[in-house]
């Protein structure tokens, strides 16, 4: 279901609710031409235009929320603020945003491109891993990622650039 910017889904007793600064639909696959293991809705939520999208996530479940309805009309009541930070480039590279959400769940939110994570007043660190599981830990900001598994390593080199497979000893 979409209301204005945002697109509300629930399956059992959670709740999620993606916001798009861009126009956002979802695409209809034919299943006899494309492999949609075997679900029959549109499920594929794409945002027209390009990649510079600003795009919030409020999740949310039964425990948190009186129902479904309560929580679409708080989400979609909630303020946001989108700032381009400019046109861009020639080449259409875009010189990023500035976001302000006001969260039901979280309260205020602002996040700018250059600037950092702040929720309610306070600094959030952004020092999270780009991947953290039992294969690979890779920050961020990481160049260089190492996955291993049953004797098995893929180096990816994105600064030379360069792949590279291997057995381990």
């Amino acid at each position: 279901m979409q209301q204005g910017a945002w697109t509300f889904g629930r399956r059992r007793d959670g709740f999620v609710a993606p916001y798009s600064w861009r126009e956002a639909r979802f695409l209809a696959y034919d299943p006899t031409r494309f492999a949609t293991d075997g679900m029959v809705k549109p499920f594929d939520l794409v945002a027209q235009g390009g990649a510079d999208n600003v795009w919030i996530v409020e999740c949310g479940s039964k425990a948190d929320w009186p129902s479904f309805a309560a929580f679409r009309a708080a989400v979609a009541s909630a303020p946001v603020e989108v700032l381009p930070r400019g046109p861009g480039t020639a080449d259409g590279v875009s010189d990023g945003f500035d976001v302000t959400y006001g969260s039901p769940s979280r309260g205020r939110i602002e996040l700018g491109w250059d600037g950092p994570l702040v929720v309610e007043g306070r600094e959030v660190a952004l020092d999270h891993a780009r991947w953290d599981n039992p294969f690979v830990r890779a920050s961020a900001d990481g160049a260089v990622i190492e996955v291993a598994h049953e004797g098995l390593s893929l180096r990816l080199d994105f600064a030379a650039p360069a792949r590279s497979v291997a057995r381990m000893p």
